[in-house]
């Protein structure tokens, strides 16, 4: 090779080095401008939200479903909203003082405006919360709200009520409208559907444009971004809504979704691009027993004990319901000691018996029969320990405040309880005891109240008499109900028993499983069940199936929703067990609506227990919101002397699923929420795409040598 080759050779050398320089050197320096960047989320794209439904309603006013009120939220405020993970409360509208629930105060926040650019006012508030008040629009909330006085003044809303009840609440996290809004509301619109186009937001979003898609059979909602919508950065800029009207219509374009609620597990796993997410909600299904129809605790202990929960959801849905062998709210199964579950002897006292015990018996019915019709005549005979007001066992009062006194002719009683309630004046080896009953102590109602005496004798709790007080300021009525109260009624006639031959025939014809009356008449009980739920239809018959192998004929007995309130508001609780759902909403601790006693007349206390140490806790729980220790160990009471009294079942609440496109980013669901909303509120901090932003303030020629350093003495 001559010098000029190598010269040559030399310079493309020095050439190429001189490259690889610039891109080493280029490499660290990206590096190092990229070192610690931040990704940033791009504030534009779209999300598309399938639905197998008809279109929504989107009227805030109306008590909704979730789906509705998932598309309502986004686009209207609340004065409140509710921090389901850490169980607070925090303003959205307005900032309110919620320390005494019987006068609350709002602040509205500064810069809250409409979508047409005009501010939120403590007039569109009021006007608000007025027109639910005053109608029927929304019962659950009408009913908060009916003995609520609202205030204003510019920028402040105050709400005044005579109850302190931390369901009170719910009203918070009504949606506002503008007052030009509900000025120009109709009837019409009032109690159906709202136009959704023109309107006036106040959420993160508004309703671009509606429209229909004949390509896809589908109705399309759009919501663009609310410009005047300040509170926080809204990273999705659009939801397109794509409304199906059958699971048939949508499974042939699954294929393009973003987001799906996948209630019924129509999708399942079927989906790589989806991720599938489960969360549950403060919802359950479970069966009441009514006291009033079920007296027999033994019996009520027996049905609790024999209806397994696990194998109801055996087959229906497995992986879609999650057993619930818990009271509810409690974190741990109270124990308690339950009775000798024989259910022969307990069915035998009730006098229903198997056809053998009748076959053997045939020619003592006559006198078994009249001593049954006897047993149900009411004797008002002297008692024993009760001395005052009288010692009468039906006792006919007009007086609402009484001193219930006796003795109990023994010094060796070491307790007395009237009913559940330990009477705390009594002291151990005394002989008198009192007791008082107030109306206002709700211990004594209008109409038949009834009462058992207990004593506590060397640690064992027993019997000793029975009375009961008729109670009425009206002494006309009074005087009707006592003349009416022992009255004899004539026996009611049974079957023949002269034909000996044709009364076997009769009997040996029965069923060998079943219990019967000396009518013949089978042992059955009645059980309603909802059938706006579809999967109640094989829950009730299996139910039935169970109880049926135990010789308890079950009718079941489908019923709506609407009928059973109904018949719930006019106090038709002619049921013995009802299966349904209930839905503790956001305070799940907040079981009054459904164990207090002044819900057992026409409201939701189904299984009509009426309970004085209950109602005591239930409302010290409704009431306490801010001691979470005490809530606890108030919630265990609760649970013990509902689970003590065996008259819930609860049976399994739905594993829900929703279904997120996994280029969707900053999506955090946690497994439990109040609701569907609580679920659609995570998803409006989630974004489809970012950047990296480079933080120059923080560069520099320093810096830079700096980083070199450290770069090169990790290599070394």
């Amino acid at each position: 090779m001559n010098k000029e080759n190598i010269n040559r050779l030399k310079r493309y050398l020095f050439l190429i080095s001189i490259f690889f320089s610039f891109l080493i050197w280029g490499h660290i320096l990206y590096v190092y401008l990229y070192d610690n960047a931040t990704e940033t989320p791009i504030e534009w794209w779209s999300v598309s939200e399938w639905v197998i439904w008809e279109f929504p309603h989107l009227n805030p006013l109306v008590n909704s479903n979730d789906y509705n009120k998932n598309i309502i939220y986004k686009l209207y405020r609340s004065l409140l909203k509710y921090d389901f993970q850490n169980k607070k409360l925090f303003l959205d509208i307005a900032s309110c003082d919620i320390k005494n629930l019987s006068y609350v105060e709002c602040y509205i926040e500064s810069n809250t405006k409409w979508s047409n650019g005009k501010d939120i006012t403590s007039e569109d508030i009021v006007g608000t919360y007025n027109i639910i008040k005053n109608s029927d629009i929304n019962p659950l909330m009408s009913s908060l709200l009916k003995e609520t006085v609202i205030e204003s003044k510019p920028g402040i809303v105050t709400f005044s009520n005579k109850v302190k009840d931390i369901n009170f609440l719910q009203i918070f996290f009504q949606p506002i409208l503008p007052k030009e809004v509900l000025d120009n509301i109709g009837n019409k619109e009032l109690f159906g559907k709202f136009n959704p186009i023109d309107g006036i937001y106040s959420g993160p979003y508004k309703i671009e444009t509606v429209s229909y898609d004949d390509s896809l059979g589908i109705q399309k909602l759009i919501l663009a971004k609310n410009d005047f919508y300040t509170k926080e950065k809204v990273l999705i800029s659009k939801y397109i809504y794509k409304i199906f009207r059958d699971t048939e219509h949508f499974l042939k374009h699954k294929d393009i979704i973003n987001v799906f609620y996948d209630k019924s597990n129509i999708i399942g796993d079927s989906m790589a691009r989806l991720d599938k997410r489960s969360y549950s909600l403060n919802q359950y299904m479970g069966v009441f027993f009514n006291e009033d129809k079920i007296q027999s605790y033994n019996l009520r202990s027996f049905l609790v004990s024999k209806i397994d929960t696990t194998n109801i959801i055996k087959n229906l849905w497995s992986g879609y319901l999650e057993a619930q062998n818990q009271y509810l709210i409690a974190w741990e199964n109270p124990k308690f000691e339950i009775p000798n579950l024989n259910l022969e002897s307990t069915i035998t006292e009730m006098w229903y018996y198997k056809k053998d015990y009748l076959l053997a018996n045939i020619n003592q019915e006559a006198k078994k029969r009249e001593e049954e019709a006897k047993a149900k005549i009411k004797v008002n005979a002297d008692l024993v320990f009760l001395t005052a007001p009288v010692n009468k066992k039906y006792n006919f009062l007009s007086e609402d405040n009484i001193l219930i006194s006796g003795n109990t002719k023994n010094n060796k009683v070491e307790e007395v309880y009237i009913n559940d309630y330990k009477l705390s004046s009594f002291k151990k080896w005394e002989t008198e005891f009192f007791y008082r009953l107030k109306t206002e102590f709700k211990n004594l109602n209008p109409g038949e109240n009834n009462y058992k005496l207990y004593f506590v004798i060397d640690g064992k709790k027993q019997l000793k008499e029975e009375f009961s007080i008729i109670f009425s300021k009206d002494t006309e009525k009074l005087k009707k109900l006592q003349e009416a109260f022992f009255k004899v009624e004539p026996v009611v006639p049974v079957l023949p028993v002269a034909d000996t031959a044709q009364r076997q025939k009769q009997i040996s014809d029965l069923e060998d499983k079943y219990y019967y009356d000396y009518n013949l008449k089978k042992f059955s009980l009645k059980l309603y069940y909802i059938d706006d739920i579809a999967e109640l239809v094989w829950v009730s018959n299996t139910i039935k199936n169970i109880l049926n192998t135990y010789g308890i004929w079950v009718e079941s007995v489908p019923i709506s929703l609407a009928d059973l309130n109904k018949k719930i508001t006019a106090n038709e609780k002619d049921y013995d067990m009802l299966l349904v759902g209930i839905d503790l909403g956001v305070f799940d601790f907040n079981i009054y609506p459904y164990f207090h006693s002044s819900q057992a007349k026409s409201w939701f206390n189904f299984s009509n227990v009426k309970n004085l140490n209950l109602d005591i806790l239930l409302e010290d729980l409704k009431t306490n919101i801010y001691d979470d220790v005490k809530r606890l160990e108030m919630q265990k009471k609760v649970i013990s002397l509902i689970a003590e009294r065996q008259i819930f079942k609860t049976l399994y609440k739905k594993e829900n699923y929703l279904l997120v496109d996994k280029n969707i980013k900053n999506f955090e669901l946690i497994p439990h929420f109040y609701s569907d909303v609580a679920v659609a509120e995570s998803l409006t901090k989630a974004y489809v795409t970012d950047e990296k932003k480079i933080n120059f303030a923080k560069k520099s020629f320093y810096d830079f040598l700096d980083f070199i350093i450290k770069v090169f003495h990790n290599e070394w």
